[in-house]
């Protein structure tokens, strides 16, 4: 995400003939706005991710889209949206967000929506969030551990 640029998004049209986008609009969900994650930045500098983390993903969101694009209009396609180095972000991550959290936990929160609370299939959600292994994708699907000690012992069902 840090090395992204405005020329790493698609919009309207563009994003909607993508297979990330075709996706989400077979799920009923906002299919106008993709980013293409192809590179990650290490320090000042930019490396290839992993190779499973290549591709195009579609934003599933039309309120954030606009917010998004309303951020890249007027920017130049090659402007580094992040210019400082990863560690900035992080620190102003610890100081400014939500407590006891990391960024990633905002991707892991988005995937694990998406796993239950649409009609994406399990293959899909795999390749939107760049996945190597389906596997991967199952254990951030998975939900909490929704009983305590104490619901054990009250079997009550008129309770």
């Amino acid at each position: 995400m840090l090395a992204l640029t405005p020329g790493h998004f698609k919009a309207g049209t563009a994003a909607s003939t993508l297979e990330c986008c075709k996706t989400l609009a077979n799920a009923d969900l906002y299919d106008k706005l993709a980013v293409h994650v192809m590179r990650q930045k290490v320090g000042n500098k930019f490396k290839e991710p992993k190779k499973n983390s290549v591709g195009w993903v579609g934003c599933f969101n039309a309120q954030a889209a606009k917010e998004i694009v309303k951020l890249l209009i007027g920017r130049k396609s090659t402007d580094l949206l992040f210019p400082y180095r990863v560690g900035t972000y992080i620190k102003k991550w610890k100081h400014d967000s939500i407590a006891n959290t990391v960024s990633k936990d905002m991707r892991r929160a988005s995937l694990y929506h998406l796993g239950h609370y649409s009609d994406i299939p399990i293959t899909a959600l795999k390749n939107h969030v760049r996945h190597q292994s389906i596997e991967t994708t199952m254990l951030y699907t998975r939900r909490p551990e929704e009983l305590s000690e104490g619901d054990w012992k009250i079997l009550d069902l008129d309770a």
